[in-house]
């Protein structure tokens, strides 16, 4: 290997301190950092005092990056090393110095870490400098194949501790930070995750995750993730004197350079100068309804709280300033972005009070605005959150409210733990009836919306809680499914926070029984069992897995949101997408009440129902006798049509047979409705006082007492 004369004379340096410390009989060996860091996750020197010297390529506030600037012979070992130092580091170890250190080995994790990769420190050192104003070892290039999908979670350690750089590295989360809730602002921490650019967005796969304590699997069967190791963490401000950097999902950063370090069981780069991202995603609103059409919208909005204590839960109080923040937030992002829906499901809303103060200042807003005040009202019950968190609704005057009820607020499971009943579900689910009329019909489309917050994933994986978690989701998900077969013969859709991945997580897979698709008991560690005799769809399954997140944790986008329909909703779906408001933008723009990004950590989901258009007002329909059919033993009827309006029945309208009794069908129908009522397709306008005779085929005698009554619509 060819040195530079001063990367020469710093080699000869360092080795000549380190033969002196082994031909002095000192009781510390004197050893290179290859070998503290050995080929493994694990030092082999672990638990010893060593002596060991480089050149110090980067400082932070608890310790000192120390590098051998001559690699040795073995890709597996990595060349570098923190020194950690607690608080700040001393004088003698700065940037370029060429020291000695002497200090204990050690493995460190986090608790929250434990399965997960340690770091390999010195620590309880004692530093001597030998040399100033060195050179720093050339950083190693990390490439797309050492950082690859199916590598493992450490297949970094090989540069751990040690100057890498990244030709380009792309945002797959927006820049962390602390949230002041009473303030209704947050601070960043300056991390925020990436990969190559190039690399696949990370999406949360099934299964349970690698660096989860294992339980006691019953099935080699159940998946596990492997926490898609292509990626890595980037503290921007990880080292003195670099400022953190605010991103939002996509930004890109180009030739960049920094230390690899280690913490919490993942690998992050730290950068020795400011990051100077480019691009990152931006807002974009949802698309307007159509005048026959139904639009809802589900979103969490991330406890959501007013200005008075309530001593029964432990709730934030927020100063009338934050309020005030979070409600022009909200009214900025309903109305400009998610159109005013006419539906708002709710989650993480404190009481009643502060929902119709949403709703009254985003009348407010919009009259203000010049836009037409969605005119909404508030429907919330009080759970059995003991953070005081609930589930509810916001309405527009569009629709026709039935009826609002709480659902199972008394549900109770068996703990496993203590073998006693305890309370099912802490936000129970809020059941809405409601009508609404298209532009131009008759007649009200009905719908049964139900909305839901499940148990969260905290503490699944927990060795002494972990069960009760896995047991209390998994009987929620089954209650819900119970809930949810009762309403099949009714308009269903089902959204809200499950607080469930789009497959099974390997632990409960909650949305297999929530759709009656669940997962075999060999495939999952709590097997459930659904209550549906028919399928209800996940909207989420028709859109691809980077179109249909909600969520982002841990860099890795996951869908924790999602909207059930079953087979009568399933064919008037337009449209379905989330909105990407809020998991992709950095914290701190939670402290700016002028933009309506980040006031959740959940984006809302957004859906469009096409309506049934009825026009019979607009025609007659007479009926003649019901009489045998010779040709197949059942019977026949002929309809006439008569055109009573002023204006033609332009095609296609539809001739639609209401009320008539199951099983009975008519054999010669064009097809089925949504909610499974023959039809007839008519592709010829009807002109003012015209007529136009249907002859239906019904597969029963026509002494069977056929009853049914004709509608005519112009959409189904």
């Amino acid at each position: 290997m060819r040195l530079s004369s001063l990367a020469a004379a710093i080699f000869w340096l360092i080795a000549g301190t380190r033969a002196a410390g082994q031909g002095g009989g000192s009781q510390t060996p004197t050893v290179l950092i290859s070998q503290i860091q050995g080929p493994g996750t694990a030092s082999p020197y672990a638990g010893q005092r060593v002596m060991t010297s480089g050149v110090v390529t980067a400082r932070s506030s608890t310790g000192f990056f120390l590098q051998d600037p001559v690699p040795d012979d073995d890709p597996a070992t990595s060349e570098g090393l923190f020194v950690f130092t607690s608080g700040a580091p001393p004088a003698l170890a700065a940037v370029g110095n060429v020291v000695q250190v002497t200090g204990l080995v050690s493995e460190f994790r986090r608790s929250s870490a434990a399965n997960r990769p340690s770091v390999t420190e010195l620590t309880q050192p004692s530093v001597t400098m030998l040399s100033s104003a060195s050179p720093l070892p050339a950083p190693r290039l990390i490439t797309a194949e050492d950082l690859k999908p199916g590598g493992g979670i450490a297949q970094l350690e090989r540069f751990e501790g040690m100057r890498v750089q990244f030709e380009s590295i792309t945002a797959t989360s927006p820049t962390g930070g602390t949230v002041n809730e009473a303030n209704a602002t947050a601070s960043t921490n300056g991390l925020f995750y990436a990969v190559i650019t190039g690399t696949a967005r990370p999406y949360r796969e099934a299964g349970i995750p690698v660096g989860d304590p294992d339980p006691e699997l019953p099935s080699a069967a159940i998946p596990r993730f492997d926490g898609n190791p292509e990626m890595f963490g980037v503290a921007s401000n990880g080292l003195a004197g670099v400022p953190a950097v605010e991103v939002s999902t996509g930004a890109e950063m180009k030739q960049v350079t920094g230390v690899l370090h280690q913490d919490y069981g993942e690998y992050r780069f730290t950068p020795d100068s400011p990051l100077r991202p480019e691009g990152g995603m931006t807002v974009a609103a949802a698309p307007d309804r159509l005048p026959d059409e139904l639009k809802i919208v589900s979103w969490n909005m991330e406890r959501f709280f007013d200005t008075v204590n309530d001593p029964a839960a432990s709730d934030a109080v927020l100063s009338a300033v934050a309020f005030e923040r979070r409600l022009s937030k909200a009214s900025l992002a309903i109305r400009e972005l998610l159109g005013a829906p006419d539906v708002l499901a709710v989650m993480e809303m404190e009481n009643l009070s502060t929902l119709e103060a949403l709703a009254a200042r985003i009348g407010m807003d919009a009259v203000a605005a010049g836009q037409e005040d969605p005119r909404y009202r508030a429907c919330l019950f009080e759970g059995n959150d003991v953070g005081g968190i609930d589930v509810g609704f916001l309405y527009s005057g569009r629709v026709m409210a039935e009826d609002c009820r709480q659902l199972h607020a008394g549900a109770t499971y068996t703990d496993p733990g203590t073998g006693k009943q305890a309370v099912l579900h802490d936000r129970p689910p809020l059941e809405l009836r409601g009508a609404v009329t298209a532009e131009g019909s008759d007649s009200p489309y009905r719908f049964t919306l139900l909305a839901n917050h499940l148990r969260s994933l905290s503490g699944i994986d927990d060795p002494s809680d972990g069960n009760r978690v896995r047991v209390k989701r998994n009987a929620q998900a089954e209650d819900t499914s119970a809930l949810l077969e009762e309403r099949q013969g009714e308009n269903t859709i089902s959204v809200g926070d499950y607080n469930a991945f789009r497959w099974n997580d390997g632990y409960v897979d909650v949305m297999g029984t929530l759709t009656g698709n669940t997962a075999p008991a060999g495939e999952v560690l709590v097997a459930g069992r659904s209550a549906l005799s028919k399928a209800y769809f996940d909207l989420i399954d028709g859109v691809a897995p980077l179109d249909g997140y909600s969520y982002v944790f841990g860099g890795n986008a996951q869908s924790l949101d999602h909207v059930l329909v079953n087979a009568r909703v399933g064919p008037r779906v337009r449209l379905y997408q989330p909105a990407h408001i809020s998991a992709d933008f950095p914290e701190t723009l939670r402290s700016d009440g002028s933009r309506p990004e980040r006031l959740s950590d959940h984006d809302p989901l957004v859906v469009y129902l096409r309506l049934p258009v009825e026009i019979t007002s607009k025609a007659t329909v007479e009926a003649g006798p019901v009489s045998a059919d010779e040709t197949d033993g059942g019977s026949v009827c002929e309809l006439t049509i008569i055109n009573t309006s002023a204006a033609p029945l332009a095609p296609e309208w539809f001739v639609v047979l209401d009320g008539l009794a199951s099983p009975l069908s008519a054999l010669n129908a064009t097809g089925l409705t949504p909610e499974e009522l023959p039809y007839f397709s008519m592709d010829e306008a009807l002109a003012p006082g015209e007529s136009r005779k249907v002859t239906i085929h019904l597969d029963a005698p026509a002494d069977a007492g056929i009853n049914f009554r004709a509608r005519i619509y112009s959409a189904l």
